[in-house]
């Protein structure tokens, strides 16, 4: 997030401690070869490609929504299914996510669901309910 000159003084000193919310992770396997990059203090921006329309249409949706700067970019075996490119990305998601919110003790937390279990990642609840389980810590 950029400071500007009309841009509150608690704003200003969270964005200086807090540091920047941002991550970019990279997965590759024999199935998908995963890209995510997010800014969690953006303005809803996103680059989705993941050559599954509604999956990419969904995660646009948490983008710009939720005011996040998304740039994911899939390349899976579409041949065969749609589940590892949608778990991997998942899983990679998951990642950044955790990593830009930092350890947040006392908030709450998201884990993202695959069928190889749950990541934690601090922060806000409810991306949505389908595919996020939100619990208070």
């Amino acid at each position: 997030m950029k400071l500007s000159e009309d841009m509150p003084w608690s704003k200003i000193t969270e964005i200086v401690v807090a540091g920047a919310r941002r991550a970019q992770k990279r997965r590759t396997t024999h199935e998908t070869d995963v890209f995510v990059s997010l800014n969690l203090d953006g303005v809803g921006n996103c680059d989705i490609s993941t050559g599954i329309g509604f999956f990419d249409h969904m995660l646009e949706q948490i983008a710009k929504h939720g005011n996040i700067d998304l740039d994911i970019k899939v390349k899976g075996d579409l041949n065969v299914d749609e589940h590892h490119t949608i778990e991997d990305t998942a899983i990679v998601l998951g990642l950044c996510l955790r990593e830009a919110f930092g350890r947040q003790e006392g908030n709450t937390k998201i884990r993202i669901l695959s069928s190889h279990g749950r990541l934690p990642v601090s922060g806000f609840a409810g991306l949505f309910r389908s595919s996020v389980d939100g619990v208070e810590c």
